[in-house]
């Protein structure tokens, strides 16, 4: 009697939505559509990078096929694709310039509606991007349709890299979840990591007395660095950091290394006079044991400092990228996520039957539709290979060096394999047997100081520099150069004649030392290669050949 009542009406109903439920989980979509950052690109004066719109659908495409769905890329004309966005940008009153890029990434796009129509949505679509701005993701949400966002996980210093994902479906979201590796995973990596630096190297940075803070530097167009509608810049932020560099001896300034140009950096450093760009492995710098605090604009690395034991993690802006306020009111924060992300099951279970930003009634079973292997099939490297590498660390880096201290009446030279090499921070080629080069504009020294050299400052020394400038053959202009010490101008002379030996010296007094830490800048001009003066084919950019450092008195000087 009971079996023939749950089988009528509402209840069967139920059921048979259940019993059912792998049958939905391939109809709810029908494509996929690729697409990323739309507004970047000649239209708005910036380089695109289709490469990671390409990567998603390559990626994701073996198995929607698999499913019979459609696949298809979105992206401006200038791409080739279909989607008119100078016109766009001229629907919103916004410039074609890097500003008005910034401005679109949070704009509302509802006047260029007819722009976007070529995106030719519907509710059988799922929409995968990279980076996609919020007024974009905004903008298909109201359209009812369901998105992907993916980039690379921010935590990158694990065996393996991993995927970040954010939706604004609900069931998408229940997957994304379960597909979420453990936290451990990245605990024990930060753990062998510092395991791995301890056993090549010292572990602090320049010594332990010194009192190091760490900036980290980003691309300089990046969609985290969009905030308040605008692009952000170290020199908006200059008092902040000028104020961070106060609290420390050393403001060590770590640049990106896919932003070739320093120029803000550099404007940065001139204003804060114990701040220097530094080469060392950013890993290996937050694993020092005298590192005070990691700070930057926005840089996803500040969320990998506190796993290497930093506490102290300064973000000067909230971008809008990831404002709540900026994004569709359902979307999921960021999921990290294997590959498994773009296996058959995993494309199975988000098509599960959901209206986009409604609530999933829990009552339904969802883990049922989770992807059932735990890669998905996938090699466990098969990121790592994508993307060539783990993004920042390699099996070649070296630990941090034990280096050494500036003393009285002795000389240092900065020749390859010696430990005084350790001073050199950016702007200086590969020492060499006799010294090192200075490469163009600018070259730093980073040399700590001895307790007897501190203490030495009413004895009459000076602090000298020995080097020679490069001479292209030919009588062309060599280069010139001027030597600061902690931001004072050092005297120059010549010391050799017939070697062409030059020698920079400024007076050792209390007024020079300003803590445990000398700061030497070197800035040249004129700076040219050997290739370029027709000696050799050497391309390097010559400027001050330095030899010799020491700290003597004026008569034994000479």
């Amino acid at each position: 009697m009971f079996s023939r009542i749950v089988r009528r009406g509402p209840v069967r109903r139920l059921c048979a939505l259940i019993r059912s439920s792998k049958e939905l989980c391939v109809t709810r979509f029908r494509e996929l559509i690729f697409i990323d950052d739309i507004f970047r690109g000649e239209e708005s004066g910036l380089q695109p990078h289709p490469t990671n719109r390409r990567f998603l659908r390559a990626f994701f495409e073996v198995a929607a096929r698999r499913l019979g769905w459609d696949v298809r890329e979105v992206c401006a004309e200038s791409q080739k694709g279909a989607l008119p966005v100078a016109n766009l940008l001229s629907d919103l009153g916004l410039p074609s310039s890097p500003e008005g890029w910034a401005a679109a990434c949070v704009a509302d796009l509802t006047p260029g509606a007819s722009a976007l129509a070529s995106l030719a949505l519907s509710c059988e679509s799922l929409v995968i991007g990279w980076g996609m701005p919020p007024s974009l993701m905004r903008f298909i949400h109201a359209q009812g349709v369901a998105f992907i966002d993916v980039e690379v996980y921010s935590l990158r210093f694990a065996r393996h890299l991993f995927l970040s994902a954010r939706t604004n479906d609900v069931v998408i979201r229940r997957q994304l979840e379960l597909l979420r590796p453990n936290d451990e995973v990245f605990w024990a990596a930060a753990a062998g990591l510092k395991g791995f630096f301890a056993r090549r190297g010292q572990g602090f940075i320049l010594g332990r007395d010194v009192r190091v803070g760490l900036f980290l530097g980003q691309t300089e167009v990046d969609l985290a660095l969009v905030s308040g509608a605008r692009l952000a810049r170290p020199s908006d932020f200059v008092d902040q950091i000028a104020q961070w560099a106060r609290e420390v001896d050393l403001l060590a300034v770590k640049a990106h290394p896919y932003q070739p140009d320093l120029g803000q950096l550099r404007q940065l450093l001139q204003v804060v006079p114990n701040a220097a760009l530094i080469n060392v492995n950013a890993y290996e710098l937050m694993c020092a044991e005298n590192l005070q605090f990691v700070g930057a604009l926005s840089s996803g690395a500040l969320k990998e400092a506190p796993y290497f034991g930093c506490r102290d993690v300064r973000q000067l802006l909230q971008d809008d990228r990831n404002n709540a306020a900026q994004l569709p009111p359902s979307c999921s924060p960021w999921l990290p996520v294997g590959p498994a992300i773009a296996s058959i099951d995993a494309l199975r279970a988000f098509a599960g039957v959901s209206a986009v930003g409604r609530n999933w009634p829990s009552w339904l079973p969802t883990r049922r539709n989770a992807c059932v292997l735990e890669n998905g099939g996938f090699a466990d490297d098969v990121l790592d290979q994508i993307f060539g590498g783990r993004w920042g660390l390699s099996e070649f880096t070296e630990g941090l060096p034990e280096v050494p201290t500036l003393r009285c009446e002795q000389e240092y030279r900065l020749s390859a394999g010696r430990a005084e090499r350790s001073w050199l921070g950016a702007g200086w080629h590969q020492p060499e047997h006799w010294g090192v080069w200075s490469e163009d504009h600018q070259a730093i020294l980073l040399i700590p100081l001895a307790v007897e050299a501190v203490d030495a400052t009413a004895s009459g020394l000076e602090f000298r520099l020995r080097g020679r400038l490069y001479r292209p053959p030919g009588g062309s202009t060599a280069p010139k150069a001027q030597v600061f010490v902690n931001d004072r101008s050092c005297r120059e002379r010549v010391h050799d004649e017939a070697t062409g030996l030059l020698e920079w010296s400024v007076d050792w007094d209390a007024d020079l030392i300003r803590g445990p830490l000398l700061f030497v800048r070197v800035e040249v001009s004129g700076a040219t290669s050997p290739a370029a003066a027709g000696e050799s084919q050497d391309e390097r950019r010559l400027g001050l050949g330095l030899e010799t450092v020491d700290l003597v008195s004026p008569a034994a000087a000479d």
